[in-house]
């Protein structure tokens, strides 16, 4: 009947062909995992760093992701901490805006958006960030050194 090297050939080809099988079962049934993406909306509180910096933090610890804001403004009196492997984005109605009750504005290396470690993978896009100069006490706006600070924007 069959000899014994085309057996082994014919068990070989269906092996592959199992596998082959397999691994296209998973891929389009099971799926691949995929980056972890979350939408927040401001809550009309002073302190919305709070949860942005929530959603990129739990996008940080799965890996990576996306974080979405939705419309609206997000008042924040403290800094937006972003990390590596991120893309944070935003409705073009969505404003980040420094809250004028804030006492902590910018001096240094720290910004709106700024980072705790040294970051890569990361895009900033679709929303608008208002550094809120006119409503700022103006020594925020020029203290000795740092001219502008609280306009401060983006990472270092």
């Amino acid at each position: 009947m069959f000899s014994r090297l085309s057996r082994q050939k014919v068990l070989f080809q269906a092996g592959l062909k199992g596998i082959f099988a397999f691994i296209l079962f998973f891929v389009c049934c099971v799926g691949v995992a995929e980056a972890l993406e979350l939408t927040v909306s401001p809550t009309g509180s002073n302190n919305d760093q709070t949860i942005i910096n929530n959603a990129l933090e739990a996008v940080q610890n799965s890996g990576g992701g996306k974080v979405y804001l939705n419309a609206g403004t997000y008042k924040i009196d403290n800094t937006v901490i972003i990390w590596s492997n991120t893309f944070l984005t935003g409705s073009p109605d969505a404003v980040i805006l420094v809250s004028p009750s804030s006492s902590q504005w910018f001096t240094g290396s720290v910004g709106i958006i700024s980072c705790k470690e040294s970051i890569k993978n990361v895009e900033i896009s679709g929303f608008q960030i208002n550094g809120n100069l006119g409503a700022l006490p103006a020594s925020y706006a020029n203290s000795p050194g740092h001219d502008k600070d609280c306009q401060r924007s983006v990472l270092h």
